[in-house]
């Protein structure tokens, strides 16, 4: 993830497999890094043949201004309120945003037994 662009990259060729729709709605990193986690992956959900779906969570951030903000002493910017996840497994891809409760960055995503995010 840089900014709001997303790829899939095979560390050993050093190669892009593939690009992913842009995040909609926000920069989501550096300085106000959003936290991302690969939501809990079901093999029991797997079909002979098939590959198990995987979803990944990008939560939070703060707006692209934000540090130049901070640096100018200028009141802060709050951080994003949104998540959006996608599902890197389906043939048609696409971004779909959630609420959070509260804004969120520079936090880690912990997923629990319950296969919660905390």
């Amino acid at each position: 993830m840089t900014n709001y662009r997303s790829i899939l990259f095979d560390p050993k060729t050093g190669k892009t497999i593939c690009k992913f729709p842009d995040l909609p709605g926000c920069v989501r990193n550096y300085p106000g890094t959003a936290a991302s986690a690969v939501l809990p992956i079901k093999l029991n959900t797997c079909k002979k043949g098939k590959n198990s779906p995987v979803e990944v969570a990008i939560c939070g951030g703060a707006p692209e201004e934000a540090y130049q903000r901070a640096e100018a002493k200028l009141p802060l910017l709050p951080a994003w309120l949104t998540c959006g996840r996608i599902k890197i497994t389906d043939t048609e891809v696409k971004w779909n945003i959630e609420t959070m409760p509260t804004p969120r960055m520079m936090a880690d995503m912990l997923i629990l037994r319950t296969e919660h995010i905390s």
